[in-house]
């Protein structure tokens, strides 16, 4: 499929107080999110919860011989560079803001980081478990992959795992809720701050290395 280039500025006020804008070099293929991590990477904001983020398109046009302005919110597949060359130059602009609904959640991650008890971590009300655990993967200097895998593990006909995030021969991570007796396994498409909300006063979220042999 046939690319175009061209460079997209985009107003970063709302994020970094003491920046304007960034110019970005992209193509017709780079989507809102793709251009949410660009601005987050060029920041050094690469442990931020991507979904916190939203890239806005102010659109200008006349009517009636007065300026008009429309704020569209884009979502995370729209195609910034193809919505810019549909509007006369100078009549549209980009801006990210940062959600204001945020949730300050507590991960423990001492089964995982020895030298930690847990992470304090921003989350958009739109993260999934899924996303969280790759953030706090992440927080913990654990290399993995963000989207979820299907991984064949073992010797002979192997283990197919697809539950969870494969950084290590025989062993996974998933989220689980705890209490004092019992334990139970966070869906990795559930919206982890609806979760953490939930939580009882002795329930906490807890990351956890879990063998393929376990079962779940």
């Amino acid at each position: 499929m046939f690319q175009i280039k061209g460079y997209l500025r985009v107003f970063t006020f709302g994020v970094k107080s003491d920046t304007d804008y960034k110019t970005l070099k992209i193509t017709s293929r780079t989507k809102s999110r793709d251009v949410v991590e660009m601005i987050l990477n060029k920041f050094r904001l690469n442990f931020r919860d991507v979904n916190l983020f939203q890239l806005w398109m102010e659109v200008r046009t006349r009517h009636n011989g007065e300026e008009v302005k429309s704020i569209l919110e884009l979502d995370k597949d729209s195609r910034p560079l193809e919505l810019q060359r549909c509007h006369p130059a100078e009549m549209s602009r980009f801006i990210l803001s940062m959600v204001s609904n945020a949730i300050l959640a507590r991960i423990y991650d001492s089964d995982i980081c020895p030298q930690s008890n847990y992470k304090s971590v921003l989350i958009s009300r739109r993260t999934t478990c899924l996303e969280a655990l790759h953030l706090v993967l992440q927080l913990c200097r654990i290399q993995n992959n963000p989207k979820e895998q299907t991984a064949l593990l073992g010797g002979g006909g192997g283990v197919r795992v697809s539950s969870g995030l494969v950084v290590e021969d025989h062993f996974y991570y998933r989220l689980f809720v705890v209490d004092n007796e019992n334990e139970a396994l966070i869906p990795n498409d559930c919206m982890i701050a609806g979760v953490y909300l939930s939580l009882m006063p002795n329930q906490r979220i807890v990351l956890k290395r879990v063998s393929i042999n376990d079962k779940y």
